[in-house]
């Protein structure tokens, strides 16, 4: 849900003839020669417009939002506007059932913003296959939230006005528990630049007015709202204000260092786990005494409301069993959990994710998203315990006969596929962006090298559009977020990266990815030796691209300045 209350809008479907414009600039360009990417071409870049994604996320089955009936489906999409210096989201149709004709999508609505809330989100179909609801906001327009009957989100606090910050400008704040991020922000008033994981919790029934929800654990926008098809309950992740010296006990490599860290009073831990919202009686607490994995997230409510299957979550400890235990210990699960009794039924500890649950036959599916190494399983509720059963073509729930996805990795840029889930037909349902056919981008490779402490890393190396072998250039490392599904101009964060725009001007970049081993991404992060680990990362790039002829190690001076400010903060954090 979003991150501040907004506008929720109802649009019921009529055919327009308006085309989507994918660039301003596109047509101009259609009959000049490549040249090279600029920081606008960055900007005014088509993106299917999903927050999930923004963030890393991949799209799943989230990029066609399909009517109830499958017959008609909608895709949001988002590109900037620097003539206006707004962010527009357009909200796309498309019939399903022409969908390999080279159909045009009919826009319903382009809505602006000039902060960095979506214009466009949360989209969802009435049961009339006619109407769309969204949260949308335009400029200048007064944040509200309009629905139909219940609603749960999740909403930035009230400020207290301009004179906190007086107040904080003229006798100082107190620094305990902020990360350094955030004393950046400390005079900040408006919503925008309010911390994303210190929101509030509402839930309202229509007519009523909103109520808040106290809730002691902190709330991120980026974690899931969910609730269920009747509107008794919401499901929701948050991280945990208390964890219990309980969880100790469970054996996740990546998750118990998290577990067991001392946290100071008032600090947002980093271990996340599900409460349970009875939007009836207001009563909200742990769906699960037991934290969630980072791994294979998901969920899915029985329609009726009366349970809810998650996957990449542990279970309580509390069994006589030791047996069970120790594997509740070891491994996260996939299990069905009744409500309100809160009864678990467990499916299975494999690393799957909740894929697709057919309720007309009974067919759970359960995918290997984040484990590519585990195949897909079929289960079926078999009076009270569920069973595994062969994965067959009818075990997909086929009311939607399509399915729309969004391909993309760091060589091309993305595109939205459409494929029968019968005949297994595919094409291309939008190119995002036809315009880069007239840029000229530098090569993409993606590169492994040792950091000068021991551990690898993975990055992705951008050539300059004329590269000339034997020549050495100078580099810029921009220092997070390679991906190799993803197609960066810029990099994940536009505000201080520009991968392609660098290359241009003869530049290498190298963006730099996380370890090989996922425990070196996580071992030391908050403590002292964070810093000289990433540290390692970069001059061990430094002397792999060296190594390789590509590069003139004296024009890296920001990574020399770098390095003594580093070798600095460490000695003073060793020293405290």
């Amino acid at each position: 849900m979003p991150s501040v209350s907004r506008r929720c809008l109802c649009f019921t479907l009529i055919p327009t003839s308006f085309l989507l414009v994918m660039s301003s600039g596109a047509a101009q360009d259609i009959k000049a020669e490549r040249r090279t990417v600029a920081v606008s071409d960055a900007i005014r870049m088509t993106l299917w417009a999903d927050k999930q994604y923004f963030a890393g996320g991949t799209p799943d089955d989230r990029v066609g939002i399909f009517s109830p009936d499958g017959a008609r489906f909608v895709v949001v999409v988002r590109r900037g506007n620097l003539e206006e210096n707004t962010n527009e989201y357009s909200l796309l149709l498309f019939h399903s059932k022409n969908v390999f004709n080279n159909p045009k999508p009919e826009i319903l609505t382009t809505m602006s913003s000039s902060s960095n809330r979506e214009a466009i989100e949360n989209v969802k179909w009435l049961s009339d296959n006619e109407t769309v609801v969204f949260l949308g906001e335009n400029l200048g327009a007064t944040p509200a939230v309009y629905s139909l009957d219940t609603i749960v989100y999740e909403a930035v606090p009230q400020q207290s006005g301009s004179s906190t910050a007086q107040a904080m400008r003229r006798n100082g704040v107190i620094i305990s528990t902020q990360y350094p991020s955030d004393l950046f922000r400390i005079e900040c008033n408006s919503s925008e630049e309010f911390d994303g994981a210190d929101l509030e919790l509402f839930a309202q029934h229509f007519p009523g007015e909103a109520t808040r929800v106290l809730v002691a654990d902190s709330l991120w926008e980026y974690f899931p709202l969910s609730v269920s098809p009747d509107g008794r309950y919401a499901v929701l992740e948050t991280y945990a204000a208390d964890i219990p010296s309980s969880w100790s006990a469970y054996r996740d490599s990546l998750l118990h260092p998290y577990i067991v860290e001392p946290k100071k009073q008032g600090q947002r831990s980093n271990v996340t786990h599900y409460l349970l919202l009875d939007t009836r009686s207001g009563e909200i607490g742990p769906l699960l005494d037991a934290p969630i994995s980072w791994f294979n997230n998901a969920l899915v409510w029985a329609k009726d409301g009366s349970s809810v299957i998650l996957s990449g979550s542990y279970l309580p400890l509390n069994v006589t069993d030791s047996s069970e235990r120790e594997r509740r210990e070891m491994h996260a699960f996939v299990a069905e959990i009744e409500l309100p009794s809160k009864s678990i039924t467990t499916i299975t500890d494999q690393p799957v994710k909740v894929s697709n649950w057919n309720e007309r036959t009974g067919i759970l599916v359960l995918g290997p998203e984040d484990n590519k190494n585990v195949a897909a399983k079929a289960y079926q509720k078999m009076g009270s315990s569920w069973k595994e059963v062969p994965l067959t073509t009818d075990s997909i729930d086929r009311s939607i006969a399509l399915t729309v996805t969004l391909e993309e990795d760091y060589n091309t840029p993305p595109k939205i596929f459409v494929e029968s889930s019968e005949s297994h037909r595919k094409a291309v349902l939008m190119d995002l962006n036809p315009q880069f056919s007239h840029l000229k981008f530098g090569q993409v490779e993606a590169v492994t090298w040792k950091a000068t402490d021991g551990h690898e890393v993975v990055g992705g190396l951008y050539y300059p559009p004329d590269y000339e072998s034997g020549k050495r250039y100078p580099l810029v490392i921009q220092t997070h977020g390679f991906q190799k599904d993803k197609f960066w101009i810029d990099g994940p964060w536009s505000s201080a990266f520009a991968a392609q725009p660098l290359a241009a001007k003869e530049i290498v970049i190298l963006q730099v990815g996380s370890a090989v081993d996922p425990i070196e991404n996580v071992k030391y992060r908050h403590t002292p030796d964070e810093a000289p680990q990433q540290m390692a990362a970069y001059e061990g790039a430094i002397d792999y691209l060296e190594g390789r002829g590509l590069i003139d190690r004296n024009r890296v001076d920001s990574c020399r300045w770098l390095r003594r400010r580093v070798r600095k903060s460490h000695a003073m954090a060793r020293d405290r």
